[in-house]
């Protein structure tokens, strides 16, 4: 189980992650894109690191996995989304009531030509976001099961990548660190769980998706 932990797939995935990180923190320093580096982090997220999550989820295979009945599946990724939806607005309401209106994201201004590919886009590039998740859990935790006797280290391990997942998303809020983190990257701390239980990235994927395919959508419809 360490052994895939520390496969080459998750480990050139984690120092990609670092890598692209870094790159948005130092747009944030500068207070505006470098199109050099915003270009190279585009090619990462769309071609490379959706590979790299097939490739780790193909690996992860070996392990044994929790088994799980199909009403337990279902309420897993349905409680987790509505979990993290509420999350998610409470974090937003303490941030608008202490520091003003959030952080728009442009993507989410949508024509009726652009919706169908935007979720198809969309669909691939969480792959991309799944493989950075994971792979910062995987490399930092260095196991992939939870274990009881190594609780500590798993929750300091997903609340580092969940933290790199938010900051990821640095350029696209405006390089507002703090929405960043508390509104994107925090309220999926609650993956920590799906992983406990099923250990299967496609069910984080799943998650994750049909998260943003909700979130998309209420906006679409909204402005119809």
């Amino acid at each position: 189980m360490e052994r895939l932990a520390r496969s080459k797939s998750i480990t050139i995935a984690a120092l990609i992650t670092f890598l692209m990180v870094g790159i948005e923190i130092v747009q944030a320093i500068n207070g505006k894109p470098i199109p050099s580096a915003a270009n190279l982090s585009g090619i990462l997220i769309i071609f490379v690191l959706p590979i790299l999550f097939l490739i780790i989820n193909r690996t992860l295979k070996k392990a044994p996995k929790p088994y799980l009945t199909k009403k337990q599946k279902i309420l897993l990724v349905v409680d987790t989304i509505l979990l993290e939806l509420f999350i998610t607005l409470f974090f937003a309401g303490v941030y608008t009531s202490l520091a003003g209106d959030l952080q728009d994201n442009p993507g989410l201004e949508l024509s009726d030509g652009e919706y169908i590919f935007t979720m198809i886009l969309l669909a691939w590039q969480l792959l991309g976001e799944e493989a950075m998740k994971i792979s910062i859990f995987l490399f930092i935790y260095k196991d992939i099961s939870y274990k009881q006797e190594k609780n500590k280290q798993y929750v300091i391990a997903w609340l580092i990548s969940v933290t790199v997942f938010g900051l990821m998303h640095l350029s696209t809020y405006g390089f507002n660190f703090v929405h960043c983190i508390l509104i994107i990257g925090l309220p999926t701390i609650l993956y920590a769980i799906v992983w406990a239980i099923s250990e299967k990235p496609l069910y984080m994927w799943l998650i994750h998706f049909l998260y943003d395919f909700f979130i998309f959508s209420i906006v679409f419809l909204g402005v119809q």
